[in-house]
């Protein structure tokens, strides 16, 4: 049991450096498709000579129309989906990993309080910390 918490403790580091490295690479694909949108709309609104809606939400009908066709943006956008996905999955399996590695601990602790308690006559002793481990448990 002890060395299946040794490998979840190993995994989590991994799933925690990989946490790191996709928050930064979301980050500068945040910073592309940022960027792609700014392009996009100043091309758009200068072909138009000003004239992509009579309103608000004509103009934002015209710019959704312009940024799904433009290459750029939609890769960007792509890209910035794809890494948040992929920390969410990292983010469940870390969660997951940290359940079951605090569920192996609690196991080791109540196998140590049921060694002891049959080593010892202090079975009130024994009592109050198996009181314990349960309501910490739940």
């Amino acid at each position: 049991m002890e060395s299946h918490l040794g490998v979840m403790v190993v995994r989590l580091s991994e799933v925690r450096r990989c946490l790191v490295a996709e928050r930064s690479a979301l980050r500068l694909a945040q910073d592309r498709l940022t960027v792609a949108r700014a392009r996009a709309e100043h091309k758009a609104i200068a072909g138009t000579g000003g004239n992509d809606g009579k309103n608000a939400e004509d103009r934002e009908r015209f710019l959704a129309v312009v940024l799904e066709e433009n290459a750029d943006y939609t890769l960007a956008r792509s890209q910035v989906r794809e890494l948040t996905t992929s920390i969410e999955e990292f983010e469940a399996e870390r969660d997951a990993l940290l359940d079951a590695r605090r569920d192996r601990e609690w196991a080791i602790r109540e196998r140590i309080v049921s060694v002891l308690a049959d080593r010892s006559d202090a079975g009130e002793l024994v009592d109050v910390v198996l009181d314990q481990i349960e309501t910490a448990h739940n």
